[in-house]
């Protein structure tokens, strides 16, 4: 789960890459780094609302469904033309033609 940036105030992320942790007996929102809960917390509804949509998955597909609700709410614009256009754009960076 590297580059996820998962913050959370317990241990259940601690062998995640990426992880951050906001102190809440000292801070709401980390004064160097800017993390707070709220956003990480809408996030979090987000997401088990997206994995409801699926009805269950495998343990073994978790990283996938993280990578495509990742991957949705930075192109999915609920337009089907454009998620078609952007996964396709996204498959050219990774796999450019070189004819």
């Amino acid at each position: 789960m590297a580059g996820l940036g998962l913050i959370n105030g317990s241990k259940a992320c601690d062998h995640c890459q990426g992880h951050r942790r906001v102190r809440h007996n000292r801070h709401f929102v980390d004064p160097v780094t800017r993390y707070h809960t709220q956003n990480i917390e809408r996030k979090n509804g987000e997401f088990k609302v997206f994995m409801r949509e699926k009805k269950g998955i495998h343990d073994n597909q978790l990283l996938s469904h993280i990578a495509e609700f990742l991957w949705r709410e930075r192109f999915d614009h609920r337009n089907g033309e454009d998620v078609f256009y952007n996964f396709w754009s996204q498959v050219a960076v990774i796999y450019p033609c070189t004819m």
